[in-house]
C-alpha cells in the first residue's frame, strides 16, 4: 500500500511552512518570545515530525501494525502545530 497523494501533499505543506518559519528571519513579526517558540516548533517539526512520518510510512508498507497509529499521532501533532502558526502569529507580508 503506497501513501496517498494527499499525505504527500501535506507532507510538503508542513516541511515548507516549517522550514520558511525557521530559515526566513523577517517573517515573523510578533513580540520576541512567540518568535522563538515558533522557531523552536518549526525546528522541531522538520527535524523529528518529519522523519518520524517518513518512518511510518515505510513501516507500514512493510506491514507493521503500529505504524498507523503513529503516522495518525504525527499527522494531528503537525496539523495542530500548522493551526498555531496560522492563528497565533501576526498578519505579515505573506
Amino acid at each position: 500500500m503506497s501513501p496517498s497523494w494527499l499525505l504527500i501533499v501535506c507532507a510538503l505543506a508542513t516541511a515548507a511552512a516549517a522550514a520558511a518559519t525557521f530559515f526566513v528571519p523577517d517573517i515573523l513579526t510578533g513580540p520576541a518570545v512567540t518568535n522563538g517558540n515558533a522557531r523552536g516548533t518549526a525546528l522541531i517539526m522538520l527535524l523529528v515530525g518529519m522523519p518520524v512520518l517518513g518512518s511510518s510510512v515505510w513501516l507500514e508498507q512493510r506491514a507493521s501494525r503500529w505504524a498507523p497509529m503513529v503516522r495518525i499521532g504525527v499527522l494531528s501533532y503537525l496539523a495542530y502545530n500548522c493551526f498555531l502558526f496560522l492563528s497565533l502569529t501576526p498578519f505579515n507580508r505573506l
